[in-house]
């Protein structure tokens, strides 16, 4: 005979009286995010240690904006079972033995951890504004869009690039375009120096 618990349970029990093993069946599940829903499962499956047998149910697949770039991840969550036997036990439980007081020693003083210093350097640095350049550069190759002149301008935690004149004719496909490569850009930085951008923004406009 078999009982289960419901199944919004995160797990179940499966007994079988015919023998003197109790039988647990762990439903195990593992979240994962990526840049595709094949990679999602991927990473998620070796996470899971490679199980033979899973299920797999996707949360939300990926978007990509008008240039091909990912603007929302893959989420999905696989499925699987873990199996574990483990024989009754008709014993009497033990007794604990009796624990005799332990004197504890004096706590000594905890001393104070130093300040960290405050990082007096620039947020956007060199590195970071060269990548910025090196990008807008690329992406204007790949639009097949003449490079045009501007000029990248590090200010605290804003990046300010100023272009000599409008990118598009259409004033609310050039504002559209300044939005979205601005998002962009701020995403690749992130992902490349491996780094919280807390605070940081990257504005793009017209002299």
């Amino acid at each position: 005979m078999f009982t289960s618990l419901p199944s919004h349970y995160p797990y179940f029990i499966a007994v079988d009286t015919k023998d003197a093993h109790e039988k647990v069946l762990l439903m195990k599940s593992i979240i994962e995010e990526a840049s595709s829903i094949t990679k999602a499962i991927e990473n998620a499956w070796k996470r899971a240690d490679q199980p033979a047998e899973f299920s797999v149910r996707i949360f939300e697949i990926p978007q990509k904006n008008m240039f091909g770039f990912t603007t929302k991840s893959a989420k999905i969550g696989i499925f699987f079972e873990e199996t574990k036997k483990r024989e009754q036990s008709k014993a009497a439980p033990k007794q604990r033995p009796t624990r005799l007081p332990v004197k504890q020693a004096p706590k000594k003083p905890i001393a104070a951890k130093p300040k960290k210093e405050v990082d007096l350097q620039d947020p956007w640095n060199k590195e970071m504004v060269a990548y910025t350049q090196d990008w807008l550069n690329s992406l204007f190759k790949q639009l097949r869009i003449s490079n045009p002149s501007f000029s990248i301008d590090p200010q605290r935690y804003h990046l300010k690039v100023a272009f000599d004149k409008p990118i598009f004719e259409q004033e609310d496909k050039n504002r559209a375009f300044f939005r979205n490569c601005a998002h962009l850009m701020l995403q690749s930085v992130r992902n490349t120096f491996k780094r919280p951008l807390k605070g940081f923004k990257v504005i793009l406009t017209v002299r």
